[in-house]
């Protein structure tokens, strides 16, 4: 893991269900502080699973009803809703 230990029954959780969390104190290589489930998958690998609170509140963002503030650098056609 990224500079967190798992505690024993957070390892015994994440054996008998695939799955722990959501746990804190993981650091990233930034040295950032994150916060997450760790799930194991069929081949017994695991991975993070920040779950649907990734992006603040897990709704994606409609950029078609922001406003245009410049053209885009690879067309140079200014897009606008």
């Amino acid at each position: 893991m990224v500079s967190r230990e798992l505690e024993r029954n957070e390892v015994r959780s994440l054996l008998e269900t695939g799955s722990v969390g959501p746990l804190e104190g993981f650091r990233s290589k930034l040295g950032r502080l994150f916060t997450a489930s760790i799930k194991i998958d069929g081949e017994f690998k695991q991975a993070f699973d920040f779950g649907e609170e990734a992006d603040g509140n897990g709704a994606a963002i409609d950029f078609s009803t922001l406003p245009s503030i410049a053209p885009c650098p690879v067309s140079q056609v200014r897009h606008s809703a």
